[in-house]
């Protein structure tokens, strides 16, 4: 009657971890959902760091022209100055040159008059240096013309100058918030993939405590095959452990639902970037008359055979790992089944998330008046520590030298 008891209690009990397993199930599935989506939006955040480095390129080539045409026009400022300085020494010896001549006019009146023999002669020097004067005046003006057309221009170069200066220090400040940018996605990409292998390496870990927890449920019912109506109270214990592992996984498994801080981090990354582009566009349109270059317009760089084979390792390994680690045992854990690969009929009950029914193999079980049903095939969820610890309990008491051939300790001690 107590086996029978403790048979229900078991029974109940595996029903309940069976129904929690089918929901964790269902959450892993989910989770598959999202990393298909991070996976995606992976590649978007990869093409837009592409697009950043050509944009950067673009915009270093522009502040180069730029810089090269604030040196030439510094170089035709500097020839207007001496220019402006030769016209200015002319017309200094143009106007002492006037008034020397308008001194010697005067005084050339004033001979004339006492010195009325010389005045035709002086009348037809008067009439020479009349002529020179009004050449004079007019060269005076046509310089003083010049030298307000060469102002002028010097004024204009002076505000050209000032507008690339400050195009300069636009295109600079746009180049170190691009680059900042840029820094700010390498970082994001890196800790996103830091924390996607870490999920693979556990994945890689619980995939072998899957196949040890297979090999020790294959011969914990071999176990108990072998040992006929003959067993031990030392079983309680082991199921307990059993029991108390099965706490663990399940424990373990919500601990994968820290994979959505990693998709809030890419939305969030994603988002980050959006708001920047943005903010970059509408300053160029403001204060340039062009419209800045957008990322469709900017080629994108096709990846080397290299970069094609890091992209891939970095998104998950799509195309390698993982199809081999679910051939093992892992896809099942990552399809939240909570059954397992085993020998005979529980196998088959535990794969259909039966884990208190009958099978042939559990009826014999049952009728020889064990108290083990076919819901401890579920230990494939569970690592080999405590599925060896219920088949050692099988066979703890009696010490046959079968157990100890199949390799079945023959107390819990020995683990």
């Amino acid at each position: 009657h107590k086996l029978h008891a403790l048979y229900k209690l078991l029974t109940d009990d595996l029903n309940e971890k069976a129904s929690v397993l089918e929901e964790e199930k269902e959450k892993k599935s989910e989770l598959e959902a999202l990393a298909a989506k991070f996976e995606v939006e992976m590649k978007a955040v990869e093409d837009a760091a592409k697009s950043l480095r050509a944009e950067k390129d673009t915009v270093q080539q522009e502040l180069q022209q730029t810089l090269q045409s604030v040196s030439t026009i510094q170089e035709e400022k500097e020839s207007l100055f001496k220019a402006t300085e030769e016209l200015q020494v002319v017309l200094q010896t143009v106007s002492k040159e006037k008034e020397q001549t308008t001194a010697e006019l005067q005084e050339r009146e004033r001979l004339a008059m006492d010195m009325e023999e010389e005045k035709h002669q002086l009348e037809e020097a008067t009439t020479h240096l009349k002529a020179g004067l009004i050449s004079m005046e007019e060269r005076q003006r046509a310089l003083e013309e010049e030298k307000k057309m060469t102002v002028e221009q010097l004024r204009t170069q002076e505000e050209t100058a000032k507008q690339l200066e400050s195009e300069k220090r636009l295109m600079s400040d746009a180049a170190q918030n691009l680059e900042a940018n840029l820094k700010q996605v390498t970082e994001e990409k890196q800790t996103t993939e830091s924390k996607w292998k870490e999920e693979r390496q556990r994945r890689i870990k619980t995939e072998k405590r899957l196949r040890l927890a297979e090999d020790s449920l294959k011969r914990l019912d071999r176990a108990l095959k072998e040992s006929g109506v003959q067993i031990d109270l030392q079983i309680e214990t082991d199921v307990t452990n059993l029991k108390k592992f099965f706490e663990d996984c399940i424990a373990e498994e919500q601990f994968e639902a820290q994979k959505l801080d990693i998709m809030r981090d890419a939305v969030r990354a994603k988002a980050t970037y959006n708001t920047t582009t943005q903010h970059l566009e509408n300053l160029a349109v403001r204060e340039s008359p062009e419209p800045p270059p957008t990322p469709e317009d900017v080629p994108l760089v096709k990846p080397s055979s290299e970069t094609g084979n890091s992209n891939g390792t970095e998104n998950g390994d799509a195309g390698g790992e993982r199809p081999e680690v679910g051939s093992s045992g892992t896809e099942v854990i990552a399809n939240g089944d909570a059954g397992g690969k085993t020998n005979g009929e529980i196998s088959e009950v535990i794969a259909n998330g039966d884990a208190g029914g009958a099978s042939s193999e559990g009826a014999e079980v049952v009728a020889n008046g064990h108290g083990i049903t076919n819901g401890a095939a579920e230990a494939n969820e569970t690592n080999s520590e405590a599925v060896c610890a219920a088949a050692s309990g099988d066979k703890g008491g009696s010490g046959s030298s079968d157990a100890i051939e199949n390799g079945v300790p023959s107390s819990p001690s020995d683990f």
